[in-house]
């Protein structure tokens, strides 16, 4: 009758062991590494709205002490994202157009000089948003 394990009982084990330790391991790091990025979304998410509601509140304001507030608006817009502007509204890319829609609600380039619809897309790091701003007289 023997007592204890054998050698090769003792390393059969010992490498057993390792294997599903490594497969944990590897597991474990990748969700690790990449559990901030639920976080990083959200507050991506918060940062571009606080964006779209200063660009809106600024338009309110517009609509009430500018005599053309849309064209003021588009060239805030247009100027807003550097940190030496006022008003600065963020870091973003935008693009801006004036658009007028036929009978069938089609959008087309307002090209009548009109500009009584403004429309802005406003990307930031991997969101977007497309706005359309009126001009109240319409």
């Amino acid at each position: 009758m023997k007592n204890g394990f054998t050698l090769m009982e003792i390393i059969f084990s010992i490498l057993i062991v390792s294997f599903f330790a490594t497969i944990l391991v590897n597991l474990t790091d990748t969700n690790v590494k990449r559990s901030g990025e639920a976080l990083n979304m959200v507050q991506d998410g918060f940062s571009f709205a606080e964006i779209m509601e200063k660009i809106t509140a600024d338009y309110k304001k517009l609509l009430k002490t500018d005599s053309a507030p849309l064209a003021a608006l588009k060239n805030n817009i247009e100027n807003g994202n550097s940190e030496e502007n006022t008003p600065y509204y963020g870091a973003y890319t935008f693009d801006t157009d004036y658009i007028i829609f036929d009978g069938t609600d089609n959008e087309t380039l307002d090209t009548t000089g009109d500009n009584n619809t403004l429309k802005i897309k406003i990307s930031y790091k991997n969101q977007s948003v497309t706005a359309l701003f009126t001009d109240e007289n319409i």
